[in-house]
């Protein structure tokens, strides 16, 4: 079985409705835009730092998400969608 290569695109703009502070999140999905990485690497990238802020890392199918728990809530965001490229 082979790798799948993603093209990363359009990361979230950090504004507007997060309860918690991302920016090193953000700098993080920031610095992928517009990379051609496989989808491993890029959800292994992201978990390094949502270990930081007590969350996990969720494939969404066109997009990888960061989700965590406050108060017995989940709350999910968009961290940056991907598209599928061929090798």
């Amino acid at each position: 079985m082979t790798e799948q290569m993603v093209m990363l695109h359009d990361p979230h703009p950090s504004h507007l409705g997060a309860i918690l502070p991302i920016s090193l999140m953000k700098n993080i999905v920031a610095s992928l835009n517009g990379e051609v990485i496989s989808l491993t690497q890029a959800i292994d990238i992201c978990k390094s730092v949502a270990r930081v802020y007590k969350g996990n890392i969720k494939d969404m199918g066109e997009w990888i998400g960061f989700r965590f728990i406050e108060n017995n809530r989940e709350h999910m965001y968009r961290l940056i969608r991907y598209k599928e490229v061929e090798k």
